[in-house]
C-alpha cells in the first residue's frame, strides 16, 4: 500500500519504538500492546500498519538492513583506490554486524522461537551487496588495479564474495566460538589473499 508522507512517519516512528523494546526485552516478551502504548498509538492504529508482531519484526529487520548498507557504502566510498573500497566493504560489514549483534543480544537467544524467514533478509542483502561489490570489481578492472582478465567472471567473484561474507555473518550470529570470526588479523590475511589474486 502506498503511504503518505504522515503515514510514513507514524509506521518509521512504530519501527524505531519496536526496535528499541525489542532491544530491551527481547521479541518474545514484547507484545502488540507494549509496542503502541511506547509509541502513544492506539492498537488499532498498530494494526493498521501491522498485522501481527512478525511483521513488525520484518519492519525493524528491513531498515536495519538499509541502515547497515548505507554505512557499509558510506565507509567503502573512502577507499582511494578500489582494493581499497573492496577491504573496507567487506571489513565494515563484518565490524557493523558485530555492534548489531551485541544491540539484540536478547533476539540472538531466542533465534530458534522466532517465526522468521531469513532466506528474504538473505536476498534483500545479497542484491544490495551484489551491485556494490560488483561495481568496485568492475571499476577496479577499467582502471587497470585488477586483471582486466577476470572481466568476465565479475558477476561469479562478486557473487563468491557477498556468500563468503554472509558465512562469516552468520558464523557471528551462530556460533560460540568466534576466535577465527571476530580477529582482525585473520580477516586481513583473507583480504590480502583475495586483492593479490584480483591484481595478477
Amino acid at each position: 500500500m502506498s503511504l503518505t508522507l504522515k503515514e510514513q512517519r507514524i509506521k518509521d516512528d512504530l519501527i524505531d519504538v519496536s526496535k528499541k523494546l525489542f532491544q530491551q526485552f527481547g521479541f518474545v516478551k514484547t507484545t502488540m500492546e507494549d509496542i503502541a502504548k511506547t509509541a502513544r498509538k492506539s492498537k488499532s492504529t498498530l494494526y493498521r500498519f501491522f498485522k501481527n508482531k512478525e511483521e513488525v519484526l520484518h519492519g525493524v529487520i528491513t531498515k536495519e538492513i538499509y541502515e547497515l548498507h548505507y554505512v557499509v557504502v558510506k565507509e567503502s566510498s573512502k577507499g582511494r583506490n578500489s582494493a581499497e573500497k573492496l577491504r573496507l566493504y567487506l571489513k565494515t560489514i563484518l565490524t557493523e554486524t558485530k555492534k548489531k549483534l551485541l544491540i539484540y543480544s536478547l533476539i540472538k537467544g531466542e533465534l530458534d522461537v522466532i517465526p522468521f524467514n531469513t532466506a528474504i533478509v538473505k536476498k534483500k542483502l545479497d542484491t544490495l551487496d551484489m551491485e556494490e561489490v560488483t561495481g568496485i570489481l568492475r571499476n577496479g578492472i577499467i582502471l587497470k588495479e585488477f586483471s582486466s582478465s577476470y572481466y568476465e567472471y565479475v558477476s561469479s567473484i562478486a557473487y563468491y564474495l557477498v556468500n563468503a561474507t554472509r558465512g562469516l555473518m552468520l558464523q557471528l550470529v551462530f556460533s560460540d566460538d568466534l576466535s577465527n570470526v571476530d580477529n582482525d588479523n585473520n580477516f586481513d590475511v583473507f583480504i590480502d589473499i583475495l586483492l593479490k589474486g584480483l591484481e595478477s
